[in-house]
């Protein structure tokens, strides 16, 4: 293969900002086995600094494709700990009632009301049990809601970005 000039090809004066400079073969960099000697140890080679040291990288990169299964993996993993979270909250929440007697009070109201003699006496309306049942069966039923639903946005995305070509992100050094 023919090697790369590290001379500018195009015409002079065509804003090449490393014009002069000597700039390094990116094939033979990329290449596995390219850059040694002969007796296999790794020859060195210095890259020159560029002019512009000191002054923040940037670049605007698009996202045109979404990886279904990642957004799957990852939605998973988050709807997982926003169950979590939400079971807290609804045992913190029953403890709170519980502690200011509601569960009681709301008991007993049904019991006079549905009790054909006036007393308070039959079973409870609202038990632990059926509180932290119902309160799983909607955290497990809305886990399960995102995340098909964020998979099927992958896929939404990547059909629209092949029409539209994606979005545009500009990636900033820190320095």
């Amino acid at each position: 293969m023919p090697s790369r000039s590290a001379e500018p090809t195009g015409p002079a004066g065509a804003g090449d900002a490393l014009a002069g400079t000597e700039r390094p073969d990116l094939d033979t960099i990329h290449r596995v086995g390219a850059g040694t000697d002969p007796a296999g140890r790794a020859a060195v080679r210095r890259i020159p600094a560029s002019s512009t040291i000191g002054t923040p990288l940037r670049a605007a990169v698009q996202v045109r494709r979404v990886d279904p299964w990642s957004i799957f993996k990852v939605t998973g993993v988050l709807a997982v700990a926003g169950f979590l979270i939400w079971m807290i909250a609804i045992a913190v929440l029953y403890g709170v009632l519980a502690g200011m007697g509601v569960w009681d009070q709301i008991n007993s109201s049904f019991a006079t009301i549905v009790s054909a003699d006036g007393t308070s006496e039959g079973g409870d309306l609202l038990t632990a049990g059926q509180v932290f049942g119902f309160s799983a069966l909607f955290g497990i039923f809305a886990a399960v809601i995102l995340t098909a639903l964020a998979t099927i946005m992958a896929y939404i995305y990547n059909v629209c970005a092949d029409v539209v070509g994606g979005f545009e992100v500009t990636l900033a050094d820190l320095d």
